[in-house]
């Protein structure tokens, strides 16, 4: 018999695919969030400034998983009684939450290395107290860290998606940080100086402050109810189904791609109710074909009710 050579895997369809990368980014939310916390410890028993810098770096990068989660979808749960549109908003504004307590945070540490910078004159020598097995610790950290990145880089060329490969590289670049941070500790250790861990807290929290300014850029959008869909576009596919006549006063929001919400008002040719109906129907169909997971709320009306209005206009245009 020949022999058979390695199987390949099948690379999952779109559905299957997008449960992966859903479970990947929440592995990795969970992960990143436990070593952070392991560093935070570390940080507040050993009185270092950078070590807790690096800390609020990895939950800036946790806010980051969590808008990358919303994107997929996963806080679009169906609606109920207390929140009839459902609740695409909740891994936003915990995305928020992620961002606003390391920033507070991070103006928190700059003014101790302040403080401790005036309180040892210009040698800055704060009372840094780091055992040789919290090095270990530290050191160990990094290693799962660097693992965790490898495993998602590699997750993210199996997949082929973008969402990954972007939260692979934004991993790498907090590995980065936490290996300047753990040379700097050495080198502080080494020579009993603690210089480093003063100066290093000032380019991490820049990278957090840029990390997270990206991060509320994404969420704008979804949290101020801006327009999802260009409403010609929604006006040109309404209008190209049969038996519509007009449709006027269009306005749409939320996330392109995850969930957007449609309101419109519709003449159609049909004046029994049925056909009417299932006029909007196809609408709906239309438009959840070409712009992706859509809820329309549509009212029709009569044909002397028909506008040219598309929508509406105000302040900003």
């Amino acid at each position: 018999m020949a022999s058979q050579g390695p199987q390949q895997k099948t690379p999952p369809g779109p559905p299957q695919r997008t449960a992966v990368v859903r479970r990947t980014l929440s592995r990795a939310l969970a992960l990143g969030l436990v070593l952070s916390a392991a560093k935070a410890a570390v940080g507040l028993m050993s009185g270092s400034l950078s070590l807790l810098s690096d800390a609020l770096l990895g939950l800036g990068d946790g806010a980051a998983s969590l808008v990358a989660l919303l994107h997929q979808g996963m806080g679009v749960a169906g609606p109920d009684r207390d929140h009839p549109y459902g609740h695409q908003k909740v891994l936003a504004l915990g995305a928020l939450a992620c961002c606003a307590l390391p920033l507070f945070a991070g103006v928190e540490i700059l003014q101790a290395a302040l403080a401790r910078w005036q309180g040892r004159g210009m040698e800055g020598q704060p009372a840094l107290q780091l055992a040789p097995a919290g090095l270990v610790l530290l050191a160990l950290l990094v290693v799962m860290q660097l693992g965790l990145w490898l495993w998602m880089r590699e997750r993210a060329r199996q997949l082929g998606d973008p969402v990954l490969r972007a939260r692979s590289q934004a991993q790498g670049v907090w590995n980065g940080a936490s290996g300047l941070v753990l040379v700097g500790l050495l080198m502080a250790e080494g020579r009993g100086r603690g210089l480093l861990d003063l100066l290093l807290p000032l380019p991490l929290l820049l990278l957090l402050s840029r990390q997270c300014w990206r991060v509320i850029q994404q969420l704008l959008p979804e949290l101020e109810d801006r327009i999802a869909i260009a409403p010609e576009a929604i006006h040109a596919v309404v209008l190209a189904v049969p038996g519509v006549l007009n449709v006027h006063d269009i306005r749409s929001r939320g996330v392109l791609g995850q969930l957007v919400f449609v309101d419109m008002h519709l003449v159609v040719e049909a004046s029994d109710l049925a056909t009417a109906h299932r006029i909007s129907e196809l609408v709906e169909e239309h438009l959840d074909g070409r712009f992706g997971p859509l809820r329309c709320s549509i009212h029709l009306e009569p044909r002397e009710y028909a506008s040219d209005r598309i929508t509406f206009h105000g302040a900003h245009g």
